[in-house]
């Protein structure tokens, strides 16, 4: 079989390529990932936080079609929940609710971790920043990074193995 000008080297380069960068990408987004989980171990949490006010906010999203010309509209929903709190006799105020992004399809959905929040309006549980009071959220997300890792992982050793047995995908 013949390569002419190298193109079927080319292919395997660039498939190789291909592999190696999505499998980077996803190893760094797991380092991030897992550098935020890391720093969210230090935080606390307190049970003296009330309830001040609450809404339910929306957010209009425009996709592309993945058909055709024009787009598609969404209206996502997320908490608005503002509280206070007292730590170590000082008084804060927040409204952050997550320290990640948190959206909903439905105003149902809203509603039912609303109502938690009205149930247990005089005693929250607040994660804050021991050596950042100010910093705080209703609800911290551990994301688990380990999943980025192996996924990532596998795609480069798979990226080796093409380049390795001159294997492409195109």
């Amino acid at each position: 079989m013949s390569n002419f000008g190298g193109f079927s080297n080319n292919k395997l380069s660039f498939s190789s390529l291909i592999l190696l960068t999505i499998g980077g990408i996803l190893i760094s987004v797991g380092i991030q990932k897992y550098n935020n989980v890391k720093n969210y171990q230090s935080w606390i949490s307190i049970d003296n936080g009330k309830l001040i006010n609450s809404e339910i906010k929306e957010t209009n999203t425009r996709k592309k079609k993945s058909s055709g010309s024009g787009y598609t509209y969404q209206i996502k929903y997320t908490p608005y929940i503002k509280y206070s709190y007292v730590f170590d006799s000082d008084y804060y105020e927040n409204d952050k609710y997550s320290n990640s992004t948190i959206t909903y399809d439905s105003k149902d959905s809203v509603n039912k971790i609303m109502n938690n929040y009205y149930l247990n309006k005089d005693n929250l549980k607040i994660f804050i920043n021991p050596s950042d009071p100010t910093n705080s959220f209703l609800v911290l997300e551990k994301t688990k990074p380990f999943t980025f890792f192996l996924i990532g992982s596998i795609i480069i050793f798979v990226a080796l193995i093409m380049f390795i047995n001159k294997i492409s995908f195109f």
